[in-house]
């Protein structure tokens, strides 16, 4: 049989034909791989990074992580509520009958709070603005997964049981009902305050704007309230300093009410 004999240069020149085109290929996926590798990751904004709002329920039970939230804020509503309570009406002094709230509150034919005999006082009149409004959610407090005993505890805890305590800033999320909110710069209109004064003196209020020097610097609060400077309910502002009658900078605790999903 006769073979063809391919010429020795014209096979040489094929070689080096495909060498050539292996070495592009091989480059072309070593180049692939490396934009793989060195592709910039995605980070998140500066805003992402310094996120200011505590995820609620971090201190409640199980009843609170099933009864999880979502992040509607409710301080539209609590904005216009609170625009319905006529002012002033007395402040309740000193441990009168009651708890300071305008309206008896009940859940299921049980007391939650009782009408204040003299007036009201700043934790019984957040109280009540808070449950106002989470009494109109579908379901009402109980698809929030709030009971009669856990109402009251709820209560006890806004309350402030104990002096220089964070009361609703620690109220809310304990119940997966709210968020912390740790900037000042993040605080919102209708947020809740447990804020406490170089005397000693603590006072629970609904935010609306801080006061600011001329060059910006937070000096001190507006807020919504009961206090006896307002004779009961009304609009106030203190400052924030060293002043016997500031309020203490580090101890002033800022939360944020939630819609929480029903169950």
């Amino acid at each position: 049989m006769d073979l063809e004999i391919e010429p020795y240069s014209s096979k040489m020149s094929r070689l080096w034909h495909i060498a050539v085109l292996c070495i592009g290929f091989a480059a072309a996926c070593k180049s692939s791989d490396d934009a793989k590798t060195t592709a910039p990751v995605a980070r998140p904004t500066d805003d992402a990074r310094t996120t200011s709002v505590v995820p609620p329920g971090d201190a409640g039970d199980a009843r609170t992580r099933r009864a999880n939230t979502t992040q509607e804020p409710l301080n539209p509503r609590i904005l216009e509520i609170i625009k319905t309570y006529p002012a002033r009406g007395g402040y309740a002094r000193g441990k009168q009958p009651g708890h300071g709230t305008t309206r008896d509150i009940y859940l299921d034919g049980k007391e939650i709070a009782k009408k204040g005999t003299d007036g009201s006082h700043c934790v019984g009149l957040t109280f009540e603005v808070f449950w106002r409004v989470l009494s109109e959610r579908p379901g009402g407090v109980r698809a929030a997964g709030i009971d009669v005993s856990r109402a009251k505890a709820l209560r006890h805890i806004w309350f402030v049981p104990n002096d220089g305590g964070q009361g609703v800033a620690a109220a809310l999320p304990k119940f997966g009902l709210g968020q912390r909110v740790a900037r000042w710069e993040d605080a919102r209109p209708g947020d809740f305050v447990q804020g406490w004064f170089n005397s000693g003196r603590g006072h629970a209020v609904i935010f609306l704007a801080w006061k600011r020097d001329a060059k910006g610097t937070i000096v001190g609060m507006r807020y919504w309230s009961s206090q006896p400077q307002t004779g009961g309910i009304g609009v106030f502002e203190h400052g924030i300093g060293s002043g016997r009658n500031h309020m203490n900078p580090r101890s002033i605790y800022i939360s944020r009410a939630i819609a929480p999903k029903t169950r």
